[in-house]
């Protein structure tokens, strides 16, 4: 999160390196295990693919390289919202919501009261209803707790609308690519000759289930199945796999068999 204009090629070639750098310097080791998650797994696979990083591992959580959406989020990237926004000069969206807000940030929460949300996964949040416009259903709420859920505005900052134009393509595509529409990643499959697990909550309204089963399918079709794994955690949406109430006890053994697997 930062208040300026970046795409996924820049946090790919530029932030992931020097978070490698930083891992290495202060821990003295030169294995890396990744556990990323959303846009942090499509940007760790891109950087890789990119060779900018050589991760020892990569546990990738709700999307591997088929960033995949639900219906609506489909029709959204299909009407190019995203460019129209930055056509109309907003610069930057966020899902905070405070109590002395302008009246247009208000105006535009009552409008988001209509927007489409499954019946399951409404709430009395205006956090919600932002993440789930700008992003998806964030969680699967029956896994929430309310003081997590009342608090969810601490965990998501701004937006900026350049990372989202690049995120709605690739939504289009359905695979990862550069900004500009190149293909610059999926040739250089080979550089993920390395263990590979691919996480997806069997309620993902972000990424749906098949955007890890496309990657999947993808990676053992090319590199063979001995390096990669798919777990597919049943009734978990999309944050609530890190956040849910029972998440320590239901989720995180599956981080931790990864780790243990590739002797982290």
């Amino acid at each position: 999160s930062a208040a300026s204009q970046f795409n996924a090629d820049t946090v790919a070639r530029h932030d992931h390196p020097a978070a490698q750098a930083a891992v290495r310097q202060h821990t003295g080791r030169s294995d890396l295990h990744v556990v990323a998650h959303c846009v942090g797994s499509l940007t760790w696979m891109m950087a890789t693919l990119g060779g900018t990083v050589e991760p020892t591992s990569l546990l990738c959580s709700s999307v591997g390289l088929h960033p995949i959406g639900p219906p609506i989020t489909r029709v959204k990237v299909g009407l190019h919202l995203g460019e129209l926004m930055r056509r109309l000069r907003v610069g930057m969206l966020t899902t905070d919501s405070v109590s002395d807000e302008s009246k247009g940030a208000r105006a535009v929460d009552l409008a988001l009261r209509a927007y489409p949300i499954p019946k399951a996964e409404r709430c009395d949040q205006a956090v919600c209803r932002r993440l789930a416009f700008i992003y998806g259903v964030a969680v699967h709420h029956q896994n929430m707790n309310e003081l997590t859920h009342t608090t969810m505005h601490e965990l998501f900052g701004p937006t900026d609308m350049t990372m989202m134009v690049h995120l709605s393509r690739m939504a289009r595509a359905e695979r990862v690519e550069g900004a500009d529409g190149a293909d610059s990643y999926l040739a250089n499959l080979e550089r993920l000759r390395r263990p590979v697990t691919l996480v997806s909550g069997s309620k993902n309204l972000v990424w749906v289930p098949e955007s890890t089963e496309r990657t999947y399918s993808l990676l053992v079709n090319e590199l063979g199945q001995d390096l990669v794994r798919r777990v597919v955690l049943d009734g978990y949406g999309h944050q609530d796999v890190f956040i849910g109430a029972e998440a320590a006890r239901e989720t995180f053994p599956t981080v931790l068999e990864h780790l243990e697997h590739v002797n982290a």
